[in-house]
Parts: C-alpha cells; sequence; structure tokens
C-alpha cells in the first residue's frame, strides 16, 4: 500500500510539472501570436498598402482598427473634467454607495433620495471571500446550515512537495 501511495505522489509531481510546461508553451505560443496578429501581419499588409486582401487558398486577410480606452485612478478627476467641459459628460456614471445599518436607516436614506428627485438603484450581496470565509468556519465548527443554499462545494487536495 505505502508503495502504492508512493507511486501516487510521484505522478501527481509528474502531472504539475507536465501541466507548468505546457501552460509555459501556451504562454509563448500566446505572444507569437500576439505579435503576428498586432504586429507584422499589419505591418505587411500596410507595406502593400492594402485593408484586406484574399489569398489564392482562401484565406481574406483584414486589417481592422480596433480602440481600447481606460482611464487611469489618478487621471480619473483631469478626465472626467474634461469630457464634462467637452459636451461629452453625458457618458460619465454617477454612483453612490451607502452602507446603511438597519432597515430604519435604509427608509431615511431612500426618503432623502426621493425628495430630491434622485433615481437609485438598491441590492443586497454578499462577497464571495466573505461567503466562503463563512462557510469554512461554519464546517470547522461543525455548524449546520443549507450547503446548497450558498453553492458550498468542499474538495480535497493534495500537496506533494520535493524535499531537496
Amino acid at each position: 500500500m505505502m508503495n502504492q501511495l508512493a507511486k501516487l505522489a510521484e505522478d501527481q509531481i509528474a502531472l504539475e510539472n507536465s501541466v507548468r510546461w505546457i501552460e509555459e508553451q501556451l504562454k509563448t505560443k500566446k505572444e507569437k501570436l500576439r505579435r503576428l496578429t498586432e504586429e507584422t501581419l499589419p505591418q505587411a499588409m500596410e507595406a502593400l498598402g492594402l485593408h484586406e486582401f484574399t489569398t489564392d487558398a482562401g484565406l481574406k486577410i483584414q486589417v481592422q482598427r480596433k480602440v481600447h480606452a481606460s482611464i487611469s485612478k489618478d487621471r480619473t478627476v483631469l478626465a472626467l473634467d474634461w469630457l464634462r467641459q467637452n459636451g461629452h459628460g453625458k457618458m460619465i456614471r454617477n454612483e453612490i454607495t451607502v452602507y446603511p445599518d438597519n432597515g430604519e436607516q435604509i427608509a431615511v436614506v431612500k426618503a432623502a433620495l426621493a425628495a430630491q428627485n434622485y433615481t437609485y438603484e438598491e441590492g443586497s450581496s454578499v462577497h464571495s471571500s466573505t461567503l466562503a470565509a463563512w462557510a469554512r468556519e461554519m464546517l470547522a465548527d461543525g455548524k449546520e446550515f443549507p450547503h446548497d443554499l450558498f453553492g458550498i462545494f468542499v474538495r480535497r487536495v493534495s500537496k506533494v512537495e520535493t524535499l531537496t
């Protein structure tokens, strides 16, 4: 039985190493693909003055322009001010999050918003890591709770390290 256990541990180490190697290969291939699609092929098409081309084998090649944008945290105020001053303020979504302690405070906040004709959304949630920590604690303490209601999934995981 001990030989079988040792063999299973060796198998785990071998598979972990294999997955690491495959992930590195995938990372390398993704980078090669990115360079081909974002640099090499568009540059070749541009050199030929083409935006679209169909090969003899029936492959249609197009170079499209894709635009991505984001506002860094340290530039948020400046960027939003610029948008407002330049007629693009409707793009901005303003949010307010309030954390009332009880139903009475919730009613006061809602009444104040309604009195000013503000529209608002409300909702309740529990962050997934908070829920998981709570479930771990409940399980550790042996307390009963409806696992299916909270989507609890428990698995056993082995960790094998090579000691050198």
